[in-house]
C-alpha cells in the first residue's frame, strides 16, 4: 500500500537520479556522494547491486522517481532502506536531493514520496492554502433559443478512479468565449407578462450557468433557458466551453442554485 502522509524530509528523486548519473560518469562531486560512501562494503548509490555505480543506477532511481512498477523489488528495498534513509540522515551533505522539512499529505493511490503537485493533497512547504487538484475544460450544447430548458456537460470526477472523496473540493470555473470570460455562476434577470390586457409582470432573476455537485465524486456545468410570454432569457443555441480548476482547500460547502 503506497505511502500517503510523510512528516520530515523529502527526497527529490529525479534529482537524485541525475547525482546518481553524474557520479557514473566520475563528476567528483557526484561521485564523493554516490560512490565514495559505502554500506556493506556496497557503493551508496549501486542500486542494482552489481558492484558498481553506473548508468543502470541512474536509470533504475529514474524509474523509482516515475514509475516503481518498473522497479524491481531489490531495488525498491534498497531505495527505500537504505539509500533514502542515508540522505536523510545526512540532510545536510544532500541538501541539492533534499526537498525540505514539512509535512505532505498525497492523493489515494499516489505514494507520497514520489508524489509530485498534483498528486499531493497538501504540501506545508508551498505559499497556497490549497494546492491544484486538477483543471480542464467541458463543453455544454444548447440546442434551442426558443424553449425553455436545461443543458448540461458531462460529469467530471474529482478522483481518476471515480472514488469518492470525504470533503468537496474548491471549484472555480468560467465559461469562455475568444475573447471573454465569464464567472460560473451567471446571474440573469426574466421578465413575464400576464397576458390578461394588464401592465403586470412577473421578474426574477436566476442563475443561467451552475455548477452541480453528487457526493463528493463528481460535478457537471448546467445552462438554464427560460422562454416565456416576454421572450426567451438564457444563453442561445450553441455549443459553450467552461474551464475550470479544482483546489485542495476541503470542507467547503457548494450549492447548486
Amino acid at each position: 500500500m503506497a505511502n500517503r502522509v510523510l512528516l520530515g524530509k523529502k527526497i527529490d528523486w529525479d534529482a537524485t537520479a541525475i547525482g546518481i548519473l553524474g557520479a557514473a560518469v566520475g563528476y567528483t562531486l557526484e561521485t564523493s556522494l554516490f560512490t565514495t560512501p559505502t554500506i556493506n562494503n556496497r557503493s551508496l548509490g549501486d542500486i542494482n547491486n552489481d558492484g558498481n555505480v553506473n548508468i543502470t543506477d541512474a536509470i533504475a532511481a529514474n524509474k523509482y522517481a516515475n514509475d516503481p512498477s518498473l522497479n524491481t523489488q531489490a531495488e525498491i528495498d534498497y531505495i527505500e532502506q537504505v539509500l533514502g534513509p542515508y540522505m536523510v540522515t545526512n540532510s545536510s551533505t544532500y541538501s541539492a536531493y533534499i526537498v525540505g522539512d514539512g509535512l505532505w499529505v498525497s492523493k489515494a493511490g499516489a505514494d507520497v514520496l514520489r508524489a509530485d503537485d498534483y498528486d499531493l493533497l497538501f504540501d506545508s512547504t508551498r505559499a497556497e492554502a490549497g494546492l491544484q487538484f486538477s483543471a480542464g475544460s467541458a463543453t455544454v450544447t444548447v440546442t434551442s433559443s426558443t424553449a425553455t430548458g436545461t443543458y448540461y456537460s458531462n460529469w467530471i470526477y474529482f478522483n481518476g478512479d471515480q472514488s469518492a472523496l470525504n470533503y468537496t473540493p474548491v471549484v472555480f470555473a468560467n465559461r469562455v468565449t475568444s475573447s471573454q470570460y465569464f464567472k460560473v455562476p451567471e446571474l440573469t434577470s426574466a421578465v413575464d407578462s400576464y397576458n390578461d390586457g394588464s401592465l403586470k409582470t412577473a421578474a426574477w432573476q436566476f442563475h443561467r450557468t451552475y455548477m452541480e455537485f453528487l457526493d463528493n465524486i463528481r460535478f457537471r456545468f448546467v445552462i438554464r433557458n427560460f422562454y416565456t410570454g416576454s421572450g426567451f432569457f438564457g444563453l442561445t443555441a450553441g455549443t459553450y466551453t467552461f474551464k475550470y480548476i479544482t483546489l485542495t482547500a476541503g470542507g467547503s460547502t457548494v450549492t447548486a442554485a
